[in-house]
């Protein structure tokens, strides 16, 4: 007679390898209750986070990320939509299912991070974050966005001859992802062309000059540089 390693309970027989449930030999029926049934679960979690991290290696998810991605293993500030600030070093997190009600095989909603303060950790999705402060050893935010002079159309109809170099932060407006390399271009206002800077945002979203136009006129860095020489 053995002893069942889970049960404690004796019976007959070669016994069964009761790993990882626990260390030891189990008998047939805690064997079928926990030994295999935990097993099943192992292999459907580690599947879904496989299949997650598929999905989040994907062309649209980079992009939607990279504005965290930029920050990992840096400690920063996170402001929420319900405007709580959190703080801690932040990291790429497992699927959604681990923390959320979602479906095990639900791989569309992946939870994307979380901030480890060295006590707890915080797990939330990227669409929580408001804004990202990255901070230094002394816990004060940095400068983390790169400012670019670009030359563009200074008004909607340049006759190709008006445009002006600006100052922008070099991050998505909408999304907070880094904007694309900047290359050389035109704009054609429908009788004219002039050539000027153009790029092509990895996120997707697109800076028209309209837009562009009023970013520079409101984001502090170019003074009246646009209030001239145009239409």
């Amino acid at each position: 007679m053995k002893k069942c390693c889970i049960c404690k309970k004796q019976y007959d027989g070669l016994g069964n390898n009761a790993h990882p449930f626990m260390r030891g030999t189990c008998c047939d029926v805690c064997n079928v209750k926990w030994v295999i049934p935990y097993r099943m679960f192992l292999t459907r979690k580690q599947t879904v986070r496989m299949d997650a991290d598929r999905l989040a290696q994907t062309q649209i998810h980079k992009h939607a990320d990279a504005a965290l991605n930029q920050h990992i293993g840096k400690r920063v500030a996170l402001t929420m939509y319900d405007d709580c600030v959190e703080v801690g070093v932040l990291h790429v997190d497992t699927v959604a299912v681990h923390y959320c009600t979602y479906a095990d095989n639900d791989n569309k909603e992946i939870i994307g991070y979380y901030l480890d303060s060295g006590k707890t950790e915080l797990h939330f999705r990227k669409s929580h974050v408001k804004h990202i402060a990255v901070l230094d050893a002394s816990g004060n935010a940095t400068p983390d966005v790169p400012i670019k002079t670009v030359y563009i159309p200074a008004c909607a109809e340049h006759d190709g001859t008006h445009g002006a170099y600006v100052k922008l932060r070099w991050v998505c407006p909408k999304c907070g992802a880094p904007r694309g390399e900047v290359k050389s271009g035109r704009s054609y206002d429908g009788s004219r062309i002039l050539f000027c800077d153009t790029w092509q945002n990895p996120c997707g979203h697109v800076d028209s000059y309209d837009d562009v136009r009023a970013e520079a006129a409101a984001n502090g860095l170019n003074g009246d540089v646009l209030s001239g020489g145009g239409k």
